[in-house]
């Protein structure tokens, strides 16, 4: 625009120039009488001072000059120019020319009408850039700053939420900024509503709501849970079927009993359901009816008894000891008590047995078989010496200690279990076993005695429940095998020995 302007302006000086080249106000300069007033005085000869005729200013010319400006062309008018005489003398009234200018919007006015949008929370104010004029442009700019979030409104939403409600808790909200949705960053909240309440509606079937285990007749029943916890109601329901009757209980007492203990058969029961439920299958009593005849007495610090001896008059061959008397425990069987009896044929003893005294059974000649306590600990010397009858025998785990001699001269002895309580193996404890097969030894057996097992002639295998390496740790007696020429020694580990303790290959 400026150029456009500047272009204009020389144009106008050369007119200008031209003009002024042309004409004048004196006559006698050349000037143009047909654009020049005079009166008579004027023409009248002698009139003409200084020699020049003089004229009246017609200010008619529109001469396009800066001399004649009187207001450039702006955005909103064109140019203003003043009248001028052609003698270049410059009026008073004026013309317009030309164009209207352009507007320049190179103005930042911060007021209302040029706002095209107020600061927000993150955004500074918008307005429109404008012309000197005041004419609003389409550019913008950006002025001042954001207004900055105010976390205040509490808007129950659900881009707000934090939490829904529950059964004991309200809904919880995050604080959102009064302007926008943006949620404050401290992570301020406020709760909303009331907690929904617990709906016992839900049928969980977990050990927390049982109530009552289904049984042999009955389902289980279980409370019902709250819909949205695990609240317990206290309405209950039913669930799954009834157990049926499962009868592997073994209950001693006359409401099962079907055939009554005799001296020499144990009683025999119904088994039965866990609801008292009888079945049909039977099972044998623990406790035999004890032998009558025998004599016991308390020992010394009253804490159990002991069988002495079997009344001469007594003819029971199957020999069944007490378990307590008036609430004492049997605890021991004495020494000699039954020395060189040729009645007693097999022997049942209880389990609160725990010692078996010095030659108790010595030479029960026809004792075939005896059934051991299961707490036995003790078996002391020559408790079953020349019992010539006894077939077999198991030591159980509790026994710790066999002593000298105690099943010497048992002929008809064919195997031997001992428990893993032994840790060492009396002198002569089975010397003369002739018909002794075979032995099962624990893996706690750390030493044997002189003539153990001398001159058992069929003892063909021990089988010994540790390694090879461990055997050979052992500490043996003199002759502890003499005369067991048949004897194997297999060990856990699969290695198997002759009888002094060599690999066989």
């Amino acid at each position: 625009m400026r150029k456009k302007l500047l272009t204009l302006l020389l144009i106008a000086s050369a007119v200008t120039v031209s003009a002024l080249a042309l004409c004048g106000c004196n006559s006698g300069n050349g000037g143009n009488e047909s654009n020049t007033e005079t009166n008579d005085e004027n023409k009248k000869p002698g009139n003409n001072s200084g020699g020049e005729d003089q004229h009246t200013h017609v200010f008619d010319k529109q001469v396009i000059h800066i001399k004649y400006v009187q207001s450039f062309a702006s955005c909103t008018q064109k140019a203003v120019y003043y009248y001028s005489c052609e003698c270049g003398e410059t009026g008073t009234q004026t013309f317009e020319y030309g164009e209207i200018g352009n507007h320049y919007f190179d103005r930042q006015r911060t007021t209302e009408e040029y706002l095209k949008s107020a600061a927000d929370c993150t955004h500074k104010a918008v307005y429109y850039l404008s012309c000197g004029c005041g004419e609003k442009g389409t550019e913008t700019f950006e002025y001042g700053e954001p207004a900055g979030h105010v976390f205040q409104r509490e808007a129950a939403e659900d881009k707000f939420l934090k939490y829904a409600a529950n059964c004991t808790d309200s809904a919880v909200y995050y604080y959102s900024c009064n302007n926008c949705d943006a949620i404050n960053d401290l992570n301020r909240t406020f709760e909303h509503g009331e907690p929904n309440g617990h709906t016992f509606n839900r049928q969980a079937a977990e050990n927390r709501f049982l109530m009552t285990a289904a049984d042999c007749t009955h389902k289980a029943v279980y409370y019902y849970a709250c819909k949205d916890c695990n609240q317990r109601g206290e309405t209950t329901y039913e669930y799954g079927e009834p157990n049926g009757h499962t009868f592997d209980r073994e209950v001693t007492n006359d409401k099962f009993l079907k055939v009554k203990a005799t001296y020499h058969d144990k009683a025999v029961y119904y088994r039965s359901c866990l609801c008292g439920e009888k079945g049909e299958t039977t099972f044998e009593g623990s406790v035999l009816i004890p032998t009558e005849g025998i004599t016991y007495y308390l020992n010394d610090d009253g804490t159990g008894y002991i069988a002495s001896n079997l009344a001469s008059s007594s003819t029971e061959r199957d020999i069944v000891f007490a378990e307590e008397i008036d609430g004492i425990p049997v605890t021991a069987i004495g020494g000699r008590v039954f020395n060189e009896s040729s009645r007693i044929k097999s022997v049942i003893m209880p389990d609160s047995v725990k010692i078996i005294k010095n030659a108790a059974f010595y030479t029960c000649a026809y004792m075939e078989s005896i059934t051991l306590s299961k707490n036995l600990e003790v078996i002391e010397p020559n408790a079953f010496l020349n019992c010539s009858s006894l077939k077999s025998i198991v030591i159980p785990e509790s026994v710790t200690s066999i002593g000298h001699a105690a099943f010497m001269d048992c002929r008809a002895l064919t195997s031997i279990t001992l428990g893993n309580g032994i840790t060492a193996i009396d002198n002569e404890v089975f010397q003369n076993c002739i018909g002794l097969k075979e032995i099962t030894f624990g893996n706690s057996v750390k030493s044997i005695g002189n003539s153990a097992f001398q001159n058992c002639r069929e003892l063909e295998n021990i089988y010994f429940g540790d390694t090879a390496d461990k055997w050979a740790t052992i500490v043996k007696g003199s002759s502890w095998n003499r005369e067991a020429e048949k004897l194997t020694i297999t060990c856990a580990d699969d290695t198997k020995l002759d009888k002094d303790g060599n690999i066989i290959e």
